[in-house]
């Protein structure tokens, strides 16, 4: 990361071996609350059982103290394969 970014690391249990194979993706969505609307989509190709989200400083912006959810999604070329994460609990501090 560079200096001014934020960034959340997100473990994860891989429910294949090898996550890091081709054709793998991860998509994390944003919101705020629950049924609220979404803030952010980032996709990340997977390494390893962790993923380390990097926030650039207009990305943080869009994320203000508060509570927010988050949902992780799997995909193999580019098709949905399976819900990871669904709605799971982020807060957001003061930022310094």
């Amino acid at each position: 990361m560079t200096e001014g970014d934020y960034g959340v690391a997100v473990p994860y249990t891989a429910v294949d071996a090898d996550m890091s194979a081709e054709g793998n993706k991860l998509k994390f969505t944003f919101k705020k609350g629950k049924n609220g609307p979404v803030i952010l989509e980032k996709e990340y190709t997977p390494s390893g059982n962790r993923v380390e989200l990097e926030f650039s400083s207009a990305e943080s912006a869009l994320f203000p103290a508060g509570a927010y959810v988050y949902s992780l999604d799997w995909y193999v070329h580019d098709s949905f394969l399976s819900c990871l994460i669904e709605n799971a609990q982020l807060r957001v501090g003061d930022k310094a």
